[in-house]
Formats: C-alpha cells, sequence, structure tokens
C-alpha cells in the first residue's frame, strides 16, 4: 500500500511539474507577442533579434542545457500559431512559395453539396507547404495521415462538421514542424470552397486571429 501511494504521489508530482512548465511557456509566448507589437515600427529582423535577447534567451538559459534547443524548436513554431504579429513577420520575410494565401474574409462556398461529397472518394492527395515541397495526404478510415519529404509523418482523426466543412484533430507526429506546431487534441477546421478538375481550393481559420488561410488540395 505504501508503495501504491509512493507511486502515486510522484506521478503528481511529475504531472505538476509538467503543467507548470508547459504554463511558463505559454506565459513566455504572450510575452513575446506583446513584445512584438512593442517594437512594430523596427525593421522585422531587428525586431525578432529583440524579442529573442530580451525573452527567449533568458527563459532557455533556466532550463538544463539538453533540453535548450527542443524547447527553442517548440516555442518558435508553437508561436507562429499563438501569435499572429510572428506569423505576419515570418510570411514577410521568407518568401511564398506554395499555394498558402492570407485573406481577411471567409471566401465565398461556391461547391455543391453533391461535390463535397466526392471530398472522400479519392483517397490520395497532396498540397504544397508554403516553402513549396510537396506533403501527401491519405484520407482512409477517418484519419487523415500526411507524408513529408523527409519520410516523416502526421496522423489527425477526420471528422465532418457540415456538408462542405470539416475538422481535423491531431494525435502525433514525428515531424519536427508538426510535432512542435501542435499538441494532441489540437483542432483545425476546414472549408471547402471549390473544386476544380485537379484540385480542391480550401480554406483554414487563422487561430490567433480573424484572417483565414487559402490553399489548395490536388487530388490523384
Amino acid at each position: 500500500m505504501k508503495k501504491i501511494s509512493l507511486l502515486f504521489l510522484l506521478s503528481i508530482t511529475v504531472f505538476v511539474a509538467q503543467a507548470q512548465t508547459e504554463s511558463s511557456k505559454d506565459s513566455l509566448m504572450t510575452e513575446m507577442c506583446k513584445a512584438i507589437d512593442f517594437y512594430k515600427g523596427l525593421d522585422d529582423t531587428l525586431l525578432i533579434g529583440h524579442i529573442v535577447d530580451e525573452h527567449l534567451n533568458p527563459f532557455l538559459e533556466n532550463l538544463p542545457e539538453k533540453k535548450r534547443q527542443s524547447v527553442g524548436q517548440e516555442i518558435y513554431f508553437r508561436l507562429q500559431k499563438k501569435c499572429d504579429a510572428f506569423a505576419k513577420i515570418l510570411e514577410r520575410l521568407v518568401p511564398q512559395k506554395g499555394d498558402w494565401q492570407r485573406v481577411s474574409a471567409q471566401p465565398e462556398v461556391v461547391i455543391s453539396t453533391d461535390s463535397c461529397k466526392k471530398f472522400l472518394s479519392h483517397k490520395n492527395y497532396y498540397y504544397l507547404e508554403s516553402t513549396g515541397d510537396t506533403v501527401r495526404l491519405s484520407l482512409a478510415n477517418g484519419f487523415w495521415t500526411e507524408r513529408f519529404n523527409d519520410k516523416t509523418y502526421s496522423k489527425l482523426s477526420f471528422k465532418w462538421t457540415d456538408d462542405c466543412s470539416f475538422e481535423i484533430s491531431f494525435i502525433s507526429s514525428s515531424n519536427l514542424i508538426r510535432k512542435n506546431y501542435s499538441k494532441p487534441g489540437d483542432v483545425y477546421k476546414y472549408q471547402i470552397i471549390e473544386q476544380t478538375g485537379k484540385y480542391f481550393f480550401m480554406s483554414t481559420n487563422v487561430e490567433a486571429s480573424t484572417d483565414f488561410m487559402t490553399f489548395k488540395i490536388y487530388y490523384e
């Protein structure tokens, strides 16, 4: 009985420590986003240098050295999701090579319900990252599975929410960007806008903004 109690206490201690760590990361990202707004008159490169020197580096220096790189990567990728101002800076600094475009309003849906129902009939798709890399996508048995050029993958669950809209929920990933950008249970909502002879035109909402991102999912 004492052993069970000790294991229980140890598990609670680990859980609390992890929760505190996650909370401190969220607080850091909030402060970094506020700093971006404060320094918004600066050149983008100088601005990023300021928030790294004043916020990120001091935070990482308090961590064990072996954890600094992985935590730094996690914050970098999740900040793009949590802070729209940071995402816009990267969009300006890194030239767009894919189909993704930021728009201020949800595009008008012009696809028919019958055409939306055909979305799952192809099973195998691909889309272009903002880097221009091709991501292979398969839809089967309620799962949305992505495979990347570096042989890594991401797995999400798929669920219709309306005739032409659906959501995917993050499960796991071996991809450096995806596993840092998302946590298990994170949900992403999509709207099918239009279908052509080669692709479905899609939109998804930007979490930290009222903006939307549009892109194309090609089918084979």
